[in-house]
């Protein structure tokens, strides 16, 4: 799976593409595929909307893509793919089950959390020492904190949603995640993290915009008038 099937400069960075890479790029469609469906679903509603396949989607992505990372040794990924996983699951179960009270969430925690903690306890002598490792590591924090924002916000709404502050996150976070991976020469999250960049923006301003528009509405409502006495 290491077998490197070709190999292109990238200025002072080389990418080389594998088995892994073109496994990877099967992650890379649906995570990017997730945020082309939520855009477009969005546009159609004028507003910031998140469909239930987002939520698949993102399921299914991550699953692909950790394995991917684990195929890399790339532990700011994998530490980054297993946490999200929690909360790509919260929200399916809040989409299906918005009446129902919440469920214990502590198996799921403790598995992503040992998906995430191997790894490092089994790598950590080479990566830990490069300054690159700091730099995934902080990305991915940013990027993975942005589910955990949008998962309190559902759970007070009950019904799965994405706040502003979620889009912020992700657009910060990818920003840093590109530089991660261009350095390391990953084309899979160079693809990744390049483009899904515009949706991100669209989503900030079609909030925004639906913020003014509430704003503008409520000004210009009539004030209720007092009630005569009979």
């Amino acid at each position: 799976m290491n077998e490197v099937l070709l190999s292109l400069g990238l200025g002072d960075y080389q990418i080389e593409i594998t088995p892994w890479t073109l496994f990877g790029l099967i992650g890379n469609a649906l995570f990017t595929g997730r945020m082309l469906v939520q855009w477009w679903a969005s546009e159609r509603a004028g507003r910031s909307v998140v469909p239930v396949a987002f939520w698949w989607m993102s399921l299914a992505a991550t699953a692909v893509l950790l394995t991917y990372a684990y195929g890399r040794r790339d532990i700011p990924f994998i530490i980054g793919m297993s946490v999200t996983l929690v909360p790509y699951i919260r929200n399916l179960s809040i989409y299906y089950r918005p009446h129902k009270p919440p469920r214990p969430l502590g198996p799921i925690l403790a598995a992503a959390i040992l998906l995430g903690c191997v790894p490092v306890l089994i790598w950590r002598e080479e990566e830990l020492n490069h300054g690159w490792f700091w730099v995934g590591l902080l990305g991915n924090a940013i990027f993975m904190s942005r589910f955990f924002v949008a998962w309190v916000y559902s759970e007070r709404r009950r019904r799965a949603t994405l706040p502003l502050m979620f889009w912020w996150l992700s657009l910060v976070g990818s920003l840093i995640l590109l530089s991660y991976s261009v350095a390391g020469g990953d084309l899979v999250f160079i693809l990744a993290f390049t483009f899904n960049g515009i949706p991100y923006v669209r989503n900030i301003m079609l909030i925004r915009r639906e913020r003014r528009r509430r704003a503008s509405a409520t000004a210009e409502a009539p004030l209720p008038q007092p009630s005569q006495p009979a």
